[in-house]
C-alpha cells in the first residue's frame, strides 16, 4: 500500500472540522479506547418491498407469494411478518428486542432524497449529516475509523472524515502500513529501525507544532500527524479480523470488518449497504433473496457482537430510500413508493412494538403524538420524527454538533 492509498483509505483527520490539535496526545490515547455504544446503520439501496418484510398485505393482489390468511404472527407481540425467506426465524427470534415503524412517509419517490432522508432525517437539505455521522462526531471524532461507511448516503456535514473500506485487504493494509499489505511476515524495516523512525516522527512533530504559529499551518500538521498515530493504533483492529470473511453475503462480511474496529475501540459508526432493490421488474425474484440477505446479515451481526462481547453496546437501524407500489406494474415488477418502514434494535430500544400502520391500500395511518397510537388526526410519521428520536436516544441531542442541523418536526417518544 502507497502512502497515496493510506491516506485516502485512513480519511483521517485532515478534513475535520474539529481540529485534533486540541487534543493533547494523552486525550487522544483515552479516546482510542472508545467503549460504545455502536450505531449500525443498514441501509438495503433503491427501496424495498416492505410487504415481504414486516408491513404483510394478503389482499388486493398487493403480492403475489401469500394470502391474508397465512400472515406471520407472533404470541404476545403485535408483530407481523411476511411468510417468506427467513422472515419466520428472524422476527420469532428478534421480537421481543424489535421495534417496528410502519406507515413512515418519505415524501419522495427520488431515490437521492429518499436515501437522505432516510438517514440524515432532512429531505430538503442534502448538506445535512446522517445520523451515523453526527453521533461519530459527538462521542469520537478524532478516532481513525469514527465512521465507516461502504456506501450509499454517508454524508458528514464536514463534522469528521468518513472512512469508506471496500475489502478486508484494504483494512489490513490500514491497519499496519509497516508491512506489505498487513502482512506481519513482510516488514518493511527491521524492528529497531521501525522504531527509531517512530521516535524520530514524533521528535520531528513535536518541534515544527511548537515553531508553528499561523492555524492552517498547525492544522495541516495535526492532520498529518493524528494520520500517522492512527495508524499504528490501528494494528489492533487487526486483532479482531478473522483470515476468512464470509463469501456468501457481502453485508455479513461489512459487518465483521466494522466489528473488529468497534472491537479495537476505534470506531462508532458504520454504513451497511446491500444494493439491488430498486425492482421494477420482476419485483418477487429479486426482492425475495435481498431481503433474506439483508435479514442474514444483521441475524449474524448480533450473533458475533455477542461472541465478542458487545452485543449490549449495539444499535442497529435498518431501513431503505422508500416502499414499493402496492400493485404490480406489466413486467411483474413494483415502481416507486413514498410509504416505507423502518426497523430497529438494540441498545435501550424498547422492543416488542409496531409504531405506525399502513391500510390495504399501503396509505399510511397518522399517529398520536403522545401515546403513539393510531389516530385519524394524529401526525404523521416522518423521517424527522424519527432522526430526533434517534438523537436523544444517543444522548447527542443538545450536543453542538447536532444543534448546527436541527429538524423542524415535533418530538415523539419513539425509542424508549
Amino acid at each position: 500500500m502507497n502512502r497515496r492509498d493510506f491516506i485516502k483509505l485512513a480519511g483521517m483527520a485532515g478534513m475535520t472540522v474539529v481540529s485534533p490539535i486540541a487534543l493533547t496526545r494523552s486525550a487522544r490515547a483515552q479516546e482510542m479506547n472508545y467503549p460504545g455504544p455502536y450505531y449500525v446503520m443498514v441501509n438495503a439501496i433503491g427501496g424495498w418491498d416492505t410487504t415481504y418484510l414486516c408491513d404483510p398485505k394478503g389482499v388486493n393482489n398487493i403480492n403475489q407469494a401469500y394470502g391474508q390468511g397465512e400472515i406471520g404472527s407472533i404470541a404476545s407481540s403485535p408483530i407481523t411478518y411476511a411468510p417468506v425467506g427467513n422472515n419466520q426465524y428472524f422476527f420469532e427470534k428478534y421480537a421481543s428486542e424489535l421495534l417496528v415503524l410502519n406507515g413512515v412517509d418519505m415524501a419522495t419517490t427520488s431515490h437521492a432524497a429518499g436515501e437522505r432522508y432516510a438517514w440524515t432525517g432532512s429531505l430538503e437539505n442534502p448538506e445535512y449529516p446522517t445520523f451515523a455521522a453526527l453521533a461519530a462526531a459527538a462521542h469520537a471524532p478524532t478516532l481513525p475509523l469514527s465512521y465507516l461507511s461502504y456506501g450509499g448516503h454517508d454524508a458528514t456535514g464536514a463534522l469528521l472524515p468518513l472512512t469508506r473500506v471496500s475489502n478486508v485487504s484494504h483494512l489490513r493494509g490500514l491497519a499496519d502500513p509497516d508491512h506489505k499489505e498487513g502482512h506481519a511476515s513482510k516488514p518493511y524495516h527491521a524492528p529497531r529501525a521501525a522504531e527509531m523512525i517512530r521516535q524520530a516522527v514524533d521528535a520531528r512533530h513535536a518541534a515544527r507544532q511548537n515553531a508553528s504559529h499561523l492555524p492552517t499551518e498547525q492544522t495541516a500538521r495535526s492532520a498529518l500527524f493524528t494520520a500517522r498515530m492512527g495508524a499504528r493504533e490501528l494494528r489492533r483492529v487487526r486483532e479482531h479480523l478473522p483470515t476468512d470473511l464470509p463469501r456468501d453475503n457481502e453485508m455479513k462480511a461489512q459487518a465483521l470488518v466494522a466489528l473488529a474496529a468497534f472491537k479495537a475501540g476505534l470506531s462508532v459508526s458504520v454504513n451497511l449497504v446491500l444494493n439491488g432493490f430498486d425492482s421494477h421488474a420482476q419485483n418477487d425474484s429479486e426482492q425475495l433473496p435481498k431481503l433474506q440477505l439483508v435479514l442474514d446479515a444483521v441475524d449474524y451481526l448480533l450473533e458475533e457482537a455477542e461472541r465478542m462481547g458487545l452485543r449490549d453496546q449495539i444499535v442497529v437501524v435498518m431501513a431503505s430510500d422508500f416502499g414499493r407500489t402496492p400493485t404490480y406494474n406489466p413486467d411483474q415488477g413494483k415502481d416507486h413508493w413514498a410509504i416505507g418502514s423502518i426497523m430497529a434494535l438494540g441498545n435501550g430500544i424498547r422492543g416488542n412494538r409496531v409504531i405506525g400502520a399502513t391500510d390495504e391500500e399501503q396509505r399510511p395511518f397518522n399517529v398520536n403524538p403522545t401515546t403513539l397510537a393510531l389516530e385519524y388526526e394524529g401526525v404523521r410519521l416522518r423521517p424527522e420524527h424519527i432522526h430526533r428520536a434517534l438523537r436523544r436516544h444517543a444522548g447527542i441531542a443538545d450536543s453542538p454538533v447536532a444543534q448546527r442541523f436541527a429538524l423542524k418536526e415535533e418530538d415523539l417518544d419513539i425509542f424508549s
